[in-house]
């Protein structure tokens, strides 16, 4: 259908069309053809068939191509499940507390803040010579002069000094780690002690603090916990496949590694490139599984193979089978069933033969009435319309127009039936 609108729009588009070219595809594309459908159960027929050695024999070697056996590996696999993977996990309080801290200090450190400084740059005195000075208007602050009097009396950055020492847009790094540091240890209204950075002294004062809400210890704590096992058990997991990677290097033993990590080793055999195994079709698996080490018959076991579920798998390939024609053995009960088929369509068809005749000479209702077949009206079927199989349409619009009371027809095998498909 995609390609059809596809096909359709590209044609109507274009200038390279004219308008009746254009109208006889609209007309094309909006036919019917009022439908007739007969069905012949094909298990009915050649019930018995066997068809001869020397048949299949001959069948084979005219198709041969069509009786290839694939590229296929026969394989031992273990299979580390983060599910099933369960190792001793002690959470303790001390841990669960630290991860409190933790969130607090992250929770703190997201908060908004509005900050005013005195700075005291290095640009016309040395470092202990702007400390001294930054010591002084520490002591008088403390003495209860006001900030701002200090500001427009000491500082010496201009942006700041103009607003009373207020730093617009205080961002972390802005001035460096250690300005930064100091301001996370105030509380609202609170003054530093001076903070020496690249740019000079500062005296540090926070206006506000517009932090958001941080739950309690008792509100964390089950979530918190939930957090530090996961995050142990991710760690233990990836601490277990790597201790494995190790010891398939060592021992290259599955067996080994299977008593060892308490894993079940499985088997498959005869497994292609397309196979539908939901563990050794996906991709990550495949491109090992048939990779040339494996074709030039390494038998080693594998490095790690993340699954898409987070599972990780080894294998340890037992033998390689390049591609190869089958022989009459093998291909034998597909090449029967083929013949077989083959026969009970000829039978089928011999079935419907006169009737078939009858309707190219003698009008329809004539025609079916002693037809071994019943039919069913389907009514008008519009091309691409998806009503019928594909192979059927095909059928029902490569029929001639028929003459009035007369129907045109042919037959179409199509899975367990042959239909006896006419057009009105």
């Amino acid at each position: 259908q995609t390609s059809l609108a596809l096909l359709t729009n590209g044609i109507l588009a274009t200038s390279l069309y004219s308008k009746a070219d254009a109208d006889k595809l609209i007309a094309l594309l909006a036919q019917e053809r009022t439908t007739h459908l007969a069905e012949v159960p094909l298990q009915q027929f050649a019930q018995d068939f066997v068809a001869s050695d020397a048949t299949v024999k001959a069948y084979l070697e005219q198709h041969s191509k069509d009786f290839m056996r694939p590229a296929n590996v026969d394989l031992n696999y273990v299979v580390l499940s983060k599910d099933a993977f369960t190792p001793k996990l002690d959470i303790t309080e001390q841990s669960v507390l630290q991860k409190t801290q933790d969130y607090v200090a992250a929770q703190s450190k997201d908060a908004t803040r509005q900050l005013s400084h005195i700075m005291l740059t290095l640009d016309h005195r040395s470092a202990e010579q702007a400390l001294k000075m930054a010591q002084e208007i520490e002591a008088k602050l403390k003495k209860g002069e006001k900030f701002a009097a200090l500001v427009q009396q000491y500082s010496e950055e201009p942006v700041s000094k103009a607003q009373q020492g207020r730093i617009d847009g205080y961002s972390v790094g802005a001035f460096g780690e250690d300005f930064d540091k100091a301001v996370l240890g105030l509380s609202q209204g609170q003054i530093s002690a001076p903070v020496k950075t690249e740019y000079g002294y500062h005296i540090i004062r926070l206006d506000q603090l517009d932090a958001a809400k941080v739950n309690t210890f008792a509100e964390m704590r089950e979530q918190l916990v939930a957090e530090l096992r996961t995050q142990k058990l991710d760690n233990a997991y990836q601490d277990a496949v790597n201790a494995i990677n190790d010891s398939a290097v060592q021992t290259d033993s599955l067996q080994a590694l299977a008593e060892q990590y308490k894993l079940d080793i499985q088997s498959a055999k005869n497994v292609t490139q397309s196979n539908s195994h939901p563990l050794l079709s996906q991709a990550a698996v495949k491109t090992k599984l048939f990779s040339q080490d494996i074709v030039q018959g390494d038998q080693n076991i594998s490095t790690a193979i993340n699954l898409a579920n987070g599972d990780v798998l080894w294998f340890k390939a037992t033998a390689y089978h390049a591609e190869r024609a089958q022989t009459i053995a093998e291909a034998k009960p597909k090449i029967q069933a083929l013949l077989k088929r083959e026969e009970q369509i000829k039978q089928a068809q011999a079935n419907v033969k006169q009737l078939l005749a009858d309707l190219k000479s003698k009008p329809a209702e004539q025609a079916i009435v002693n037809a071994p077949v019943r039919f069913q009206n389907m009514g008008p079927i519009p091309r691409y319309s998806q009503v019928v199989p594909m192979d059927i349409e095909k059928a029902i619009y490569s029929l001639a127009v028929p003459k009035a009371g007369h129907w045109t027809a042919t037959t179409v095998a199509s899975g367990e039936y042959l239909f006896v498909v006419a057009v009105s």
